[in-house]
């Protein structure tokens, strides 16, 4: 059988990225990782799979910076154009250097509009879609037509969200769908040690900017913490644009409330940590996929409420319990209050939840079904 060559292009600082290839170190695919953006520094869970099987376009020419190499293919002190226009040669002359039978581009806005239809020598493309990809870019003609052109490249796409497979065929894709799983690999399943209901700390994502909605939950928070003084809050990924209004609502908690920013997260597995310890997780977006973070809460044993932005009340349908809402302040109060004041139906959804995540979520699991993804 030939062994499945697959020339992987996405964020070199994501851990979504390094989580979704660590599922195939014990597979025969070999794979060349090229950097779709600019990054800093490569994210270390990908640093570790650095090896024969898992090479990464550069590093050992140009070192684990990006440093000289991406340098020269931003070119910023000239324009950004030059360094796209730059980053698509090096892209062929990757393609060219390792041959390989699937080109992979993971995420739209950067990965797939380096993608140009016509003849190539790889018939295999995959296109997969991360978060808003589609459902909010789509709304841009400038982006609409890049989003299309993507679609046409590609030979088979991938998403989380039936909604997101929907507007890909919306747009004129006419190729072939891989079947529907966490495009940043599969979590690890543990409740934690109390009962949700015994639990006592609130987890906010407290995102700004394009997507976020932070505001808002900041907002709704204040009054809520005022009405149940016995919670703790924790507002992680606190972009900066919020960062002071996250440190005025602290100073005001006597030391009820903490948090986490974006340029200091918190590592992954403490964040898990948190996630395992919560009442309840709240995220609030103008515009998300499947959120990790709606996943992350499913896995832990937190109550899940979740903006209608996102495309998490498939999940609802398909078993796991948790409060789809508005993107308004009146919306998060009511449903917060809800979910505080019914310990049963917090335990419920929390035993609910873990079945789900059994069946559906489990890294064995989603392993299992990525292992066959490359099987096209």
């Amino acid at each position: 059988m030939t062994i499945q060559k697959v020339l992987i292009v996405g964020m070199l600082d994501s851990i979504h990225l390094a989580r979704w290839l660590k599922q195939f170190s014990s597979s025969d695919v070999q794979f060349l990782i090229f950097p779709s953006s600019h990054f800093r520094n490569i994210h270390p869970n990908l640093v570790s799979l650095d090896s024969p099987k898992f090479r990464i376009f550069g590093v050992r020419l140009f070192g684990r910076h990006s440093g000289y190499f991406d340098s020269l293919l931003t070119f910023r002190l000239i324009n950004n154009r030059i360094g796209h226009t730059l980053r698509k040669i090096y892209l062929r002359f990757a393609i060219f250097l390792f041959q390989p039978t699937i080109i992979h581009a993971i995420e739209i806005q950067h990965a797939g509009y380096l993608m140009k239809p016509g003849k190539s020598s790889v018939a295999k493309k995959i296109l997969t879609n991360w978060g808003s990809d589609i459902y909010y870019f789509q709304h841009f003609d400038y982006h609409k037509q890049k989003i299309v052109t993507a679609l046409d490249w590609a030979s088979h796409y991938s998403a989380e969200c039936e909604r997101d497979y929907e507007l890909a065929s919306s747009l004129g894709f006419s190729g072939k769908f891989l079947p529907r799983i966490p495009n940043a690999g599969g979590l690890d399943l543990e409740e934690g040690s109390l009962r949700c209901s015994d639990r006592d700390l609130i987890l906010v994502k407290t995102y700004g900017g394009q997507f976020g909605a932070g505001e808002i939950a900041i907002r709704s928070l204040q009054k809520f913490v005022d009405e149940f003084p016995q919670l703790r809050v924790h507002f992680y990924s606190v972009t900066p644009d919020l960062e002071e209004k996250v440190r005025q609502t602290q100073l005001a908690s006597q030391g009820r409330v903490t948090y986490s920013t974006l340029r200091k997260p918190l590592k992954h597995e403490e964040l898990i940590n948190m996630f395992r310890d919560a009442r309840i997780y709240l995220g609030c977006s103008k515009s998300d996929g499947l959120s990790t973070s709606f996943l992350e809460a499913v896995c832990g044993g937190a109550y899940p409420i979740q903006t209608n932005t996102s495309c998490a009340q498939e999940l609802v349908n398909e078993g796991v319990i948790g409060s789809i809402i508005n993107l308004d302040e009146e919306s998060v109060l009511d449903a917060l209050r809800k979910a505080h004041l019914n310990p049963d139906y917090l335990n419920a959804a929390q035993d609910a939840n873990f079945a789900y995540a059994r069946r559906r979520l489990s890294v064995d699991f989603v392993r299992n079904k990525a292992q066959k993804f490359y099987d096209i």
